[in-house]
């Protein structure tokens, strides 16, 4: 019965008869969960020290503007952003406990007579030139020759609300609190663990051993800024669960309604990504898959009209967008992406290379999922190029390419059959490299603030 086994699973494409898991291969999933969840005992440096234990807050970047969405949608049950920022100004935590009283500025747009206008185009940023009121609390002044907007006017942010929409319901109890903004990061962990088990459950696709399957998702989890990114508050952690179970689902023959729902809810949080759904798409498309392309395409199509509708109700119109797509130089942000000293992919993931040796063999074994996976990775990777601000801002590594980055390493199943393997100086070197990635991300994670706008494993030569 056993050799029957074997040899129908051969049959079917995969040599590797699945067999009961090892001890240590039953409980390394647990440690790769752990180490996701150890960044979250550092808080955001409240004190110049290395090390600040406490519950997560989030630190900068975009991180606090998104967490005054979710309060908005919390407290006022509306995406007006103004009062929320008067409320920081104030001594409020909406934007978290770190930004209270402070002089935040505000991520918010509108438009005026057809024309975008954004918050910092009509207000100082710069906080030295703030005024402050009668309390003392920060106050934001206009631009020398800025005539001031409508008081009256609302303030809607330049960033997609996915996010906030998404976390809401999940948080409403604890509104008004100082816990939202620590549950609304251990809800980034909690995707980024979603993710990495989906992750590996498309590895034992391709390879039925879970020793096997446990050391790709620990080197594309931990090896990468998935690692940071699941200790922050950013729309990564999502965009990476939405893009590893919609590609797992599918490629496995599953839940292509689910899938599309996925996809569907990250365009809520980033609208080009609907780019991971191309190659799904054109791959059911080509095999004639009509009612799947169907089920597939219908929540995106459904989340589409949402964001169409968001846009009229906020700015007037279904076209006018909060943020729209700034083109810079293509070959900067390609070339930056990829070796950039603080945001490249080779400086914040060494093992990017070794996923990149396997890759020719993955694609001889397994030429369909190949195309998908790094035809999406690749639009992706074309499209963020492209952006004015490929980088992501003041952020740790190539934050945009976070969502696709570890659907490269799925091809590691495939590195004993590369060329490199054969010799046993490579074996090692390939080890050695998977190393380094992890310990580069160990140091990123943890604590994830100590390394914003730069790289451990550059920032000493800098």
């Amino acid at each position: 019965m056993e050799n029957f086994r074997q040899r129908e699973m051969a049959e079917c494409g995969n040599p590797f008869p699945q067999s009961r898991p090892t001890l240590w291969e039953r409980v390394m999933p647990g440690l790769m969960v752990a180490a996701l969840l150890l960044p979250l005992i550092f808080s955001a440096p409240e004190k110049k020290s290395f090390l600040h234990l406490g519950l997560p807050r989030v630190h900068s970047g975009d991180e606090p503007h998104y967490l005054v969405m979710l309060n908005s949608l919390l407290s006022d049950h509306d995406l007006d952003l103004r009062n929320n920022y008067e409320a920081v100004h104030m001594g409020g935590e909406d934007a978290g406990r770190y930004f209270k009283g402070l002089s935040l500025d505000n991520h918010t747009t509108w438009y005026i007579n057809g024309k975008l206008t954004r918050w910092f185009e009509v207000y100082a940023v710069d906080e030295k030139k703030w005024g402050h009121d009668a309390q003392g609390h920060p106050v934001p002044v206009l631009k020398a020759g800025v005539v001031s907007p409508d008081p009256g006017r609302p303030e809607y942010s330049w960033h997609p609300p996915g996010v906030a929409l998404l976390l809401a319901p999940l948080l409403y109890p604890f509104r008004g609190t100082t816990y939202v903004e620590p549950l609304a990061i251990f809800c980034s962990t909690l995707a980024m663990i979603a993710a990495m088990f989906l992750f590996r459950a498309l590895v034992l696709h391709f390879d039925q051993r879970h020793g096997v399957a446990n050391l790709v998702t620990a080197v594309a989890f931990l090896g990468t800024p998935a690692w940071h990114y699941g200790r922050t508050f950013f729309n990564e952690p999502y965009l990476l669960l939405f893009a590893a179970g919609a590609y797992s689902l599918v490629l496995r023959g599953r839940g292509t309604l689910l899938a599309g729902t996925m996809i569907g809810l990250g365009l809520l949080m980033k609208p080009f990504f609907i780019l991971v759904a191309v190659p799904l798409g054109l791959m059911m498309l080509a095999e004639k898959k009509t009612r799947a392309l169907a089920l597939f395409a219908l929540p995106q199509a459904a989340c589409i009209l949402v964001i169409l509708w968001m846009n009229y109700w906020m700015f007037g119109s279904p076209w006018r967008v909060p943020q729209p797509f700034q083109i810079g130089s293509f070959f900067k942000g390609a070339s930056g992406l990829l070796f950039d000293a603080r945001h490249g992919c080779l400086n914040s993931a060494p093992a990017l290379l070794v996923a990149l040796v396997a890759w020719p063999a993955f694609m001889r074994a397994h030429r369909r999922e190949a195309l998908m996976l790094g035809g999406g990775v690749l639009l992706y990777f074309l499209f963020i190029s492209m952006f004015h601000t490929w980088h992501g801002g003041y952020c740790y590594g190539p934050r945009y390419l976070v969502p696709v980055l570890p659907l490269l390493f799925v091809a590691l199943v495939s590195l004993p059959a590369s060329r490199a393997w054969r010799e046993a100086w490579a074996r090692w070197l390939l080890g050695a490299v998977c190393v380094l990635s992890v310990a580069v991300n160990f140091v990123a994670a943890n604590p994830y603030w100590n390394s914003w706008d730069k790289n451990p494993l550059t920032a000493p030569w800098k």
